[in-house]
């Protein structure tokens, strides 16, 4: 998850570096945050789709009923 973090800071100050000068420090603060939380939430759903499968089919079997099918479809499970 650090890494994760790490990862997606890096990612998102090396994509906003050309528009951080066009902005305000409050708007580059939320769009920064923004594309940081975004970028995280990518990488975790890849890590627990492809790294961490096993963890995967048990947090969906701990899902009610009419969840699991449409999860299981949407990872491909």
């Amino acid at each position: 998850a650090t890494l994760s973090a790490f990862a997606a800071d890096g990612l998102a100050k090396s994509i906003l570096e050309p528009l951080v000068p066009h902005l305000s420090g409050r708007a580059s603060a939320l769009l920064e945050a923004a594309l940081v939380s975004a970028i995280y939430f990518g990488l975790s759903v890849v890590l627990l789709r492809f790294g961490y499968t096993s963890t995967l089919e048990r947090l969906i079997d701990s899902l009610p009923d009419f969840m699991r099918t449409p999860i299981r479809r949407i990872f491909l499970l």
